[in-house]
């Protein structure tokens, strides 16, 4: 153990060290080196120097230093710049390496590969290292370990595509309870459930999200309110139920796409007249009046009456060009005419029976449109339909009906029934 104490201290300490006499000990102080007087030590070679005290028998005995010369340290360094190791000289490696069997002072007896005897002086740095620093990995024949990277893997969310980028899945913003964004829904549940990523939207708190990508696509000016539905493919952003209906099916090239010119013009011929029941339901909605509602309610039977009409056109159209017969707009094909349509049967049977009393399947059965009637029920019927109508529910926490309800409920100022 090695002391540092001021020459004051040390000179205080020297009356009462008559008992450390033959003992030995190490006191390092602040003595100039060349003033040292140094003792036997078991790791260095022993060395004396004159006492510049005069002895005297009246005078305590002055017990001799041992002072180890501090070994010079150097790095080695290697061509590209690392650090390579320690490399310390014989004085240290005489104790450091006391058991190794490189070390200087057992080194004589090994021999070389070639026979002959190897002594201290023959051992390279590199043979010294090897030994001394092998087990903290320091060793310069030892190959360099790559220390583990503290970085993180980047998370697969990260890496992937975002819905509605290049390469992505389509996204799609709709309300499980607003009639213009079912259209574009339906299309995409028809032309393959799996192939988009759908988010639903409260529309009395839109988000940002929406928001972002209704500016993206609108044409209207600002202050903006974002609509549903909102689509998002390959980078392109596009808004409009009937737009965005229609891009889908010929996108995807769905089973819902016309497939001939005569089947655009008569899926566009019934859609106009069906889709013009709309604002007249609307109209029937935010009625304040008795008498408002009845000219209202007169409207919609009339245009119901225009539809059975459009629809018979349609078929007949499709007919002769070779369709087979059916219940939909293109005989037996469902079409975008009825996607973009469809959606729109729900509320008039529940919502205005609810607020209004009107009974769309009583008004149809006592008007006689029989082709009306047909078309309905196997509108309703259609998978997509069904699940579109299950999904709303879920996301609504509430059945279907009692969702629309709710939900136009706010279009509803005088409570009166017709």
């Amino acid at each position: 153990m090695s002391h540092v104490v001021s020459p004051l201290a040390f000179s205080r300490a020297l009356p009462s060290a008559r008992h450390l006499r033959g003992r030995w000990c190490v006191f390092r102080t602040a003595v100039p080196r060349s003033r040292r007087v140094v003792s036997r030590s078991p790791l260095a070679p022993s060395r004396s120097v004159p006492d510049p005290i005069p002895d005297s028998r009246n005078r305590p005995r002055v017990i001799r230093l041992a002072s180890r010369a501090r070994a010079r340290v150097r790095l080695a360094v290697r061509a590209d710049g690392a650090h390579e190791g320690i490399v310390e000289d014989p004085l240290v490696h005489s104790s450091s390496l006391v058991s190794s069997r490189l070390a200087p002072g057992r080194a004589a007896g090994d021999k070389a590969p070639g026979g002959t005897a190897r002594g201290a002086a023959a051992l390279t740095d590199a043979e010294i290292h090897g030994s001394s620093l092998v087990a903290t990995r320091l060793a310069p024949g030892a190959a360099a370990e790559p220390a583990p990277s503290r970085r993180k893997a980047p998370s697969s969310f990260a890496t992937r595509a975002k819905p509605g980028a290049k390469g992505a899945r389509p996204l799609l913003y709709v309300s499980p309870t607003c009639p213009h964004a079912h259209k574009a829904w339906l299309a995409a549940l028809e032309s393959g459930d799996d192939l988009f990523d759908v988010r639903f939207e409260d529309l009395a708190a839109k988000s940002a999200n929406l928001q972002d990508a209704f500016m993206d696509g609108t044409f209207e000016a600002e202050p903006l309110t974002a609509k549903v539905p909102v689509l998002k493919h390959e980078g392109r952003t596009m808004v409009e139920s009937l737009l965005v209906a229609a891009y889908v099916a010929r996108a995807f090239e769905s089973q819902i796409d016309y497939a001939s010119a005569a089947e655009q013009y008569a899926g566009a011929l019934f859609a106009s007249q069906f889709n013009a029941l709309t604002p007249l339901y609307m109209q029937a909605l935010k009625a304040k009046s008795q008498p408002e509602l009845e000219n209202k309610i007169d409207a919609m039977r009339a245009q119901l009456r225009q539809c059975e009409r459009a629809l018979a056109i349609a078929q007949a159209h499709c007919a002769d060009a070779g369709g087979a017969a059916g219940p939909f707009a293109c005989g037996a094909r469902y079409t975008l005419a009825e996607v973009t349509t469809s959606t729109m049967i729900p509320r008039l049977a529940l919502v205005l029976g609810h607020y209004r009393g009107f009974r769309l399947h009583k008004e149809i059965e006592d008007m006689g449109l029989t082709r009306i009637a047909a078309w309905v029920d196997a509108c309703v019927e259609r998978p997509a339909f069904k699940t579109s109508v299950s999904r709303a529910a879920t996301a609504t926490g509430k059945d279907y009906g009692s969702a629309l309800i709710d939900f136009s409920g706010k279009f509803v100022s005088w409570t009166g029934k017709a």
